[in-house]
């Protein structure tokens, strides 16, 4: 009997920790860090995990309106880096892998307040 691949996909929400950075020389990528928070059920509690994510086929448009704060659910894979790391440490880099623009949502924007705006 044929084994079929192991399942890797993963859906996720979270808030974006810094302006994301555009590459459309590199498959029109765009890369960005979210805050996940792993408590939110429990009031008070912040327990924030980050996590890199690589999303390709972004048009220019899309990524000039992502900014810092800005809450996005992704579904992509977990994909890992390894490498020798100093002294021999097998050191290890996770991300998600988002291959489809249409698995970037856009959830809310952030708000702004009045005394973070700047005279044009």
């Amino acid at each position: 009997m044929k084994q079929s691949p192991n399942l890797n996909l993963l859906t996720i929400e979270g808030f974006l920790t810094h302006s994301p950075e555009y590459h459309p020389d590199k498959g029109k990528l765009l890369t960005f860090s979210i805050a996940h928070n792993m408590s939110e059920d429990i009031p008070g509690l912040d327990n924030p995990m980050y996590l890199d994510v690589r999303v390709t086929g972004i048009s220019e448009d899309t990524a000039n309106a992502i900014v810092k704060g800005h809450k996005v659910r992704v579904t992509g894979k977990l994909q890992c880096k390894s490498w020798q790391g100093k002294d021999d440490r097998k050191e290890r880099y996770f991300f998600v892998y988002v291959p489809y623009a249409s698995q970037l949502e856009l959830l809310n924007k952030p708000r702004v307040d009045s005394h973070e705006l700047q005279p044009a």
